[in-house]
């Protein structure tokens, strides 16, 4: 589980220099634009300038077509991590409800032995809705 988290956290650290490369090299090509006045009302035009050129940088960053790549890619691998994460919490879950209701040592640890692996569907008798995680997946796929 850690490995997949670990990658989740190397892909938005992509995903954040991805940003700011594009970022800043659309303010250095915008840089020269800016009004350079000691004047109050030069002052004020140009910090609405520079937040008019701020969103629109962005809006130009999360429009790049290998920035919503590395974005899907980064979305789709926290799904992942998550539902790998909640899998795991509700095998253990189970195991310590079958472990407490078990007394018998042997029994404990052949169920122990029998939790369900990373693959395997949660069904909703466990605390997790299975479906509500395919079904954000699927809504993350088509956003991105």
């Amino acid at each position: 589980m850690s490995e997949r988290w670990k990658s989740v956290g190397d892909d938005f650290a992509s995903l954040k220099d991805a940003f700011k490369e594009r970022y800043d090299q659309k303010e250095a090509d915008e840089e020269d634009e800016s009004p350079d006045s000691d004047d109050v009302k030069n002052a004020l035009n140009t910090i609405g300038e520079g937040l008019e050129r701020l969103f629109s940088s962005i809006g130009d960053v999360v429009r790049d077509d290998e920035f919503k790549r590395k974005a899907k890619t980064t979305m789709k691998n926290l799904g992942d991590a998550i539902s790998e994460s909640v899998s795991d919490i509700s095998a253990k879950t189970t195991q310590r409800k079958t472990n407490a209701a078990s007394p018998d040592a042997d029994e404990s640890k052949e169920a122990s032995s029998e939790a369900p692996n990373s693959t395997e569907t949660i069904s909703p008798d466990e605390g997790v809705d299975a479906e509500d995680i395919d079904q954000l997946r699927k809504d993350l796929d088509e956003e991105v």
